[in-house]
């Protein structure tokens, strides 16, 4: 059995070209890999992202490895790409088996199967055992977590697949199977510490669900102390929906790299309200260099429409601890929540203007109405002054604002305001320190947010 897993599927040129999407490692995908080749199948991994493939060569490669399975884990903006080179190889072997997952998927699995005709199985949540029953010849209706498409061309929605417990079971991620060299000269490699997300954003989809499993402390460094010896990397990400998580899990984590003296840098996505000045002296000891973290508004009343749970005051605390013990902090926002006005957008610019001081960069995204969050269910409904304005996936970029309609603004507007926000914090960060303008500014963005204002 061969199975060709997907890294990434794009293939065609993002619409949204104010977001910078560099080729990336999933995680999630080596981990599947390194899961299945456990099992004795043949696995390969190919991403045309890296490769500069477009659909021809991509189907070539694919049909190289004789494949039975071909497996796609696409964002919701690469989910087109995805059907188009299932749909490819399809007509050139029509016994290949397709298979989505993903959050995508994940969150319109009978919309999806229904609206892509070149995908014959997707999977919901976690695949390791999933695919793994599709691989050994399992039938479709007696495996959880599947959802299928039947002789007769109607689709089936088998019951949901219980959590994958405990995940220190798990295989290390087949990063053998991946050209790392091609992902950037200083890779860093994805580590998962956790699975599940616990808080409610309206914003975000929780495909691994809500309730949190924790990969044990000294398993999390040994696979760490593993790709430093095997793969001669120093560099790693801590990728899950947010870590730090727990303090207790965490401070056992940071402990057990320190402890074994492990010489590395590392960075992480995670919110206000898990940190503090322990944990971040902890953090950086332990060779913590970056955080992205989400501050969403700098409105009290938009941060408790959308569930974050945070104050304004909060961000601003962190972020003075973080440049306190030497921890670069980027600030991520939200345009157009539900609620949003002129007036919270400009408690937001003075926000992040304040965090100026101490952040290392702000990014403003514009709201998507990703398939299975509540904004999604919200403007599918015309509820909180939000209506979905397009279906096409494509357009489903977190910088390009092409996807949501929102009453409180003219089209194209909030577009513009975000422009002028990128510009002002840009210009602020460049007087204040020159080098940036080096490191960090990117020209082709500059051009591409003043073209905004002459639409």
């Amino acid at each position: 059995m061969r199975i060709v897993l997907f890294n990434s599927s794009t293939i065609t040129r993002r619409r949204d070209q104010i977001e910078v999407v560099e080729p990336h490692l999933k995680v999630g995908v080596a981990s599947l890999a390194s899961f299945l080749r456990e099992q004795d199948f043949d696995v390969s991994i190919v991403d045309p992202q890296v490769e500069g493939l477009n659909l021809e060569k991509t189907v070539k490669k694919i049909l190289s490895f004789n494949p039975d399975i071909v497996g796609f884990s696409p964002y919701t903006v690469e989910i087109m790409d995805a059907s188009m080179i299932a749909a490819s190889i399809k007509n050139k072997r029509e016994s290949v088996r397709t298979v989505v997952g993903g959050p995508h998927a994940s969150a319109l699995p009978v919309e999806t199967l229904k609206e892509f005709k070149s995908f014959d199985m997707a999977v919901v949540g976690e695949g390791e055992l999933t695919l793994k029953e599709i691989a050994e010849g399992k039938e479709p209706e007696e495996i959880k977590g599947l959802v299928y498409r039947k002789k007769d061309g109607s689709i089936e929605l088998n019951p949901p697949r219980p959590p994958l417990k405990p995940l220190d079971r798990l295989p290390y991620p087949a990063w053998d199977l991946y050209d790392l060299k091609k992902y950037g000269s200083d890779v860093s490699l994805p580590v998962e510490p956790l699975r599940g997300c616990p808080y409610s954003c309206i914003f975000c989809y929780r495909t691994l669900g809500r309730k949190v499993r924790y990969k044990s402390p000294s398993r999390i460094v040994d696979e760490i102390e593993y790709m430093m010896n095997n793969f001669g990397i120093s560099s790693f990400r801590f990728l899950a929906g947010t870590f730090p998580l727990s303090k207790k899990h965490a401070m056992k984590v940071f402990d057990e790299i320190i402890k074994r003296r492990l010489k590395i840098k590392w960075s992480a996505s995670t919110r206000v309200d898990t940190l503090d000045q322990e944990l971040l002296e902890m953090m950086k000891e332990s060779g913590c260099e970056a955080l992205a973290i989400g501050v969403e508004s700098g409105d009290p009343e938009i941060l408790n429409l959308c569930g974050k749970g945070i104050k304004p005051e909060d961000a601003e605390r962190v972020f003075k601890l973080c440049k306190k013990v030497g921890i670069k902090a980027g600030a991520n926002f939200i345009l157009g929540l539900p609620g949003e006005t002129q007036e919270t957008i400009q408690r937001t610019k003075l926000l992040a203007f304040k965090l100026l001081k101490y952040a290392s960069g702000i990014n403003f995204a514009i709201l998507v109405p990703y398939p299975g969050t509540n904004v999604y269910k919200m403007a599918a409904k015309g509820e909180g002054g939000l209506k979905i304005k397009s279906k096409d996936w494509r357009n489903y970029g977190k910088q390009a604002g092409l996807a949501l309609e929102h009453k409180n603004f003219k089209n194209g507007e909030l577009a513009k305001i975000q422009s002028k926000l990128y510009l002002a914090t840009s210009l602020r960060y460049i007087y204040s320190n020159p080098s940036y303008l080096i490191k960090h500014f990117s020209w082709q963005r500059l051009i591409q947010l003043l073209r905004r204002f002459v639409r």
